[in-house]
């Protein structure tokens, strides 16, 4: 079975996609959740063979429930467009290799039953 590109996942098809993890878009998708609407929520891992990566948050559609919406008026100065790119930089894990991996995914796990 031929993998699915996240470029061809619903996650990339959901609001930010391009600014928060455009860069791994050739990568294959391991696992998608994502919710696409007009509000939604992305849930995605991918890998390039060798790394991992992991990508969670949420958006909605207007500036007032959606706190990146700043980013695309002309008029947001700059200072506050580096705060909306580190914030969506911190919504993407990288794991360098399959360790990493394996042991986050146990971490996560743990913590989901515990719940």
């Amino acid at each position: 079975m031929t993998p699915i590109k996240v470029k061809d996942s619903t996650a990339a098809s959901c609001r930010w996609a391009e600014e928060v993890f455009g860069q791994y878009f050739d990568w294959d998708v391991i696992d998608d959740k994502s919710y696409r609407c007009y509000q939604g929520d992305v849930y995605l891992i991918a890998t390039d063979g060798t790394k991992y990566i992991f990508v969670e948050y949420s958006y909605g559609s207007c500036s007032g429930c959606d706190g990146w919406d700043a980013f695309e008026d002309k008029r947001t100065p700059v200072s506050e467009i580096l705060e909306i790119q580190g914030s969506m930089n911190d919504c993407v894990l990288v794991l360098d290799n399959e360790e990493q991996y394996q042991e986050w995914l146990k971490r996560r796990i743990s913590v989901k039953e515990k719940e």
